[in-house]
């Protein structure tokens, strides 16, 4: 728009522009009685240039394009013809304000990185979330491969026992003793009952643990009459304790099956549980031939027993599963007795009902 000026313009003069009016125009002219085709002028904007700008003559107008917010003062000269310059100014003061801050090129800016950074975290957080979720998956399908292994694992202690604890009792019905068939019979069956019941189960307590294996070594001695005595030792707070099922029964065979193969004295095995600390440790010691000699025994035999080979293997199941740590020592139990050094066995675990109830 156009702004009409009376003169004389004041020194103090100031106009206040708007952002979007910072495109302007200034005319200007000199009252002269003389030709004014003789006229020359020159101008300069303070705060955008500093030194003066000569017009033709009859050239009376000043254009300024996009300036920049701020203070401005427009001065202007004139001469007549080949006088020199008037030290008069006339000057005019105006200032640009600046934009709206939301109209700011600074603010947009920002704004849109804001956005962009907000839409980079959501798609990081989301490929977080599906990347967690993933692994969640694949750590539930670990868990349920290993316990799929660790049933199978059980699974392969049975048959054994059971076909040959089967044989002793049919000797006695061949010897037609119908009474000791009938008495091992039932305990067999209760036995099968409860190793079935067990196998159900990811952990039983060490008491049912316990009168488990005392029902599997009567069967035992039931196969191998006067060849060993047994006694359990078991602290009162070890009973309520929880193991995995059939935990224990595979060192107890190693012993009934290898160790007590010399005639030469009555085998003395030994069962213990108690707790130490956070632990429950469970130790098996017997006064047999010893690790090496029932090796070659095994070997010699050809009878490869795979039950201590699944028990190493179920240990490092569990250690997985349950992140708990679980240890197995096995050595002489006394190896200053060269014909029979015997074999010692400490089982060292947590307590398994704690392990689970601190995962859920």
């Amino acid at each position: 728009g156009i702004v009409p000026l009376l003169y004389p313009i004041r020194s103090d003069t100031k106009f206040s522009l708007s952002n979007a009016e910072n495109s302007l125009e200034i005319s200007f002219g000199h009252f002269d009685l003389r030709t004014s085709k003789e006229r020359n002028y020159r101008y300069k904007l303070l705060g955008l240039n500093a030194g003066w700008i000569e017009v033709p003559v009859n050239y009376r107008l000043a254009s300024f394009y996009n300036l920049d917010p701020g203070n401005y003062s427009f001065v202007v000269q004139s001469k007549h013809k080949n006088q020199t310059w008037k030290n008069e100014n006339i000057g005019l003061g105006f200032e640009i304000r600046n934009k709206a801050f939301w109209y700011r090129d600074s603010f947009l800016f920002g704004t849109i990185a804001a956005l962009l950074l907000s839409l980079v975290t959501l798609l990081f957080l989301r490929m977080k979330n599906i990347n967690i979720k993933k692994e969640m998956r694949i750590v539930h399908l670990e868990r349920e491969a290993n316990l799929s292994t660790l049933n199978f694992l059980k699974s392969q202690m049975n048959p054994h026992f059971i076909f040959n604890t089967l044989n002793a009792i049919n000797n006695f019905v061949l010897q037609s003793n119908i009474r000791s068939a009938n008495k091992y019979l039932t305990m067999f069956a209760k036995l099968m009952r409860e190793i079935l019941e067990g196998s159900k189960k990811e952990f039983i307590t060490v008491d049912d643990e316990i009168k488990s294996l005392r029902k599997y070594l009567l069967l035992q001695q039931l196969r191998f009459p006067d060849k060993f005595d047994y006694e359990f030792i078991v602290s009162v707070e070890s009973n309520s304790k929880k193991i995995p099922p059939m935990f224990i029964q595979p060192f107890i065979e190693n012993s009934v099956e290898y160790a007590f193969d010399k005639p030469d004295i009555i085998g003395q095995l030994v069962i213990e549980f108690k707790v130490e600390g956070s632990f429950l440790i469970c130790t098996v010691k017997d006064n047999g031939i010893g690790m090496d000699k029932s090796k070659q025994l095994n070997k010699s035999g050809n009878r490869k027993s795979t039950a201590i080979k699944n028990i190493y293997h179920r240990i490092e199941i569990l250690k997985k599963i349950y992140q708990s740590e679980i240890s197995l020592t096995i050595k002489e139990s006394n190896p200053e007795n060269e014909k029979f050094p015997g074999t010692f066995i400490e089982l060292k675990m947590p307590d398994f009902a704690k392990v689970v109830s601190g995962r859920q």
